[in-house]
Order: C-alpha cells, then sequence, then structure tokens
C-alpha cells in the first residue's frame, strides 16, 4: 500500500486521496493519456459494483441501470446524448 494512503488511514481520514496522492500518479498518466471514450467505459465498468449494491437495497428501483445503459449506448454511438440525458 502506499505511504500516504495507510498514513491517511491509521488518521481514521474518509478521503484517502486527493490529485496530489503518489497512488494516483500513475492513473493520472494514463487517464491524461486516454481518449475520452475509454475514460467514459472505464467509469461506466467501474459503476457496476455500486450499481449492484444498489441493486441489492433498492430492488424496484431501475433509475440508476437504466441510465447507465443508456450512457453505454451513448457512448458506443447507438443514441446521441440528448437521448441519453433525458432517460427521466
Amino acid at each position: 500500500m502506499f505511504k500516504d494512503v495507510e498514513n491517511k488511514i491509521n488518521r481514521k481520514n474518509k478521503i484517502l486521496f486527493d490529485h496530489n496522492s503518489s497512488s494516483l500518479q500513475e492513473l493520472s498518466v494514463l487517464i491524461d493519456n486516454s481518449s475520452r471514450l475509454t475514460i467514459t467505459l472505464w467509469a461506466l465498468d467501474c459503476a457496476q459494483i455500486p450499481l449492484n449494491k444498489f441493486k441489492n437495497e433498492y430492488p424496484n428501483d431501475n433509475r440508476p441501470r437504466v441510465s447507465i445503459t443508456k450512457a453505454y449506448e451513448w457512448a458506443r454511438g447507438e443514441i446521441k446524448m440528448p437521448l441519453a440525458k433525458n432517460t427521466y
């Protein structure tokens, strides 16, 4: 583990990273050298974990799932942004 994150955990900080965190430097370089599409798809993939938790907690609320589905469709060029934004 990175020392800066470990120190924040030991101090019981709730926010473990900031834009100067050494643990984020490599990720920052990858983001700077990636396309918007790559970053968008990565973020949507990351959203699956909290989405699954949300579905377990609120099984009848499908708004987040539909929104993420629309965002994937937009990223793949299947729909235009106004349609993706106006899902609800």
